[in-house]
């Protein structure tokens, strides 16, 4: 009978790990979709900006928000397979 619940705690522990997994995908698919959404933003600022002869506001879209900081966190190994894509098929509604 230890044999079956050590197996069971296997299993449960293999759940676990696999939900982590999924939820930081998720969860950075969100980040990347909120990423394009703001380029998205900003390009419609800088077209407005352009309509009324105003300086850009944006003269790089993408300069200064990719989120890279959690590279050097110690639990980015275990995530980084997750954290790897640079797509997503989110897309965020206008």
């Amino acid at each position: 009978m230890p044999e079956r619940q050590y197996s069971d705690d296997y299993d449960d522990d293999y759940l676990k790990a696999q939900q982590r997994q999924e939820l930081v995908a998720m969860i950075w698919s969100y980040t990347l979709a909120l990423e394009l959404y703001v380029v998205r933003l900003r390009s419609q600022v800088n077209d407005l900006s352009g309509r009324l002869n105003l300086p850009l506001r944006y003269p790089d879209i993408q300069s200064d928000f990719r989120v890279s900081f959690f590279r050097d966190l110690p639990a980015y190994e275990e995530f980084m397979t997750a954290l790897d894509t640079e797509e997503t098929e989110l897309v965020l509604p206008d």
